[in-house]
């Protein structure tokens, strides 16, 4: 009994070693540094598949797939895209526990990406956004000024998945556009049908059913929005 639980016991271990060592698996990126810059992309993961195809995406969002190579012996890394040739070459790769670094030069800079094995595809700024938001406070320099800015309680957002938002005004008055997350921060881009109006650019934060958004390079105030 004793020696077959021992067996068992070796065989997890030396299992896990392996597998600690694989490419394949759900992986999500880390971080991303090129030279002495530092440019992670949000919720960025890649599947690879053990027949050695692959897929990767940014949160729920897939685009791209491809094969795949790995040569044990020289620890070089090959992914191949089907959206294009990349023109860089293999990657050299190390292993830590469940952690991955890739590492190859490109126009002379160092390209270092590691990485952390997943069990879900992570959640971007981007598929959060996603919904009908309701206006609950608004903030200025710290001071509270929901009651004047929205008396009504009428301001909300319904930001779709398609790409197209509407905004319902204190007012009641309504505008739509566009929208889009920047790919490397978590700020939202609205851009109004109406190309008079300027682009305007929020930082948000998530909690819970709560969205919070800071206009980028202005005045001090703050909107909380809450899911519908």
């Amino acid at each position: 009994m004793k020696t077959r639980l021992l067996f068992l016991s070796i065989t997890l271990f030396v299992s896990g070693i392996i597998n600690s060592q694989s490419i394949t698996g759900l992986w999500s990126v880390d971080q991303v540094s090129i030279g002495d810059k530092k440019m992670t992309p949000i919720a960025k993961w890649f599947k690879y598949n053990t027949d050695h195809s692959y897929q990767a995406g940014n949160g729920w969002l897939q685009n791209d797939k491809g094969s795949w190579t790995y040569n044990k012996k020289e620890k070089q890394f090959l992914p191949e895209s089907k959206n294009g040739k990349d023109e860089y070459g293999a990657f050299k790769v190390e292993f830590s526990n469940n952690k991955m670094k890739w590492a190859r030069m490109e126009d002379g800079m160092k390209v270092i990406v590691s990485l952390s094995r997943i069990s879900n595809l992570p959640k971007s700024p981007k598929d959060k956004a996603v919904g009908n938001w309701q206006l609950v406070s608004v903030y200025k320099n710290q001071e509270n000024i929901t009651k004047s800015y929205n008396p009504e309680g009428k301001e909300a957002i319904f930001i779709r998945w398609t790409g197209t938002y509407r905004k319902t005004h204190p007012d009641t008055s309504r505008s739509n556009g566009y929208w889009y997350m920047n790919a490397h921060k978590p700020e939202l881009h609205l851009i109004d049908y109406n190309r008079a109006i300027d682009v305007q650019v929020f930082i948000v934060t998530f909690h819970d059913n709560m969205m919070t958004m800071k206009p980028k390079n202005s005045e001090n105030i703050t909107f909380t929005y809450k899911r519908k």
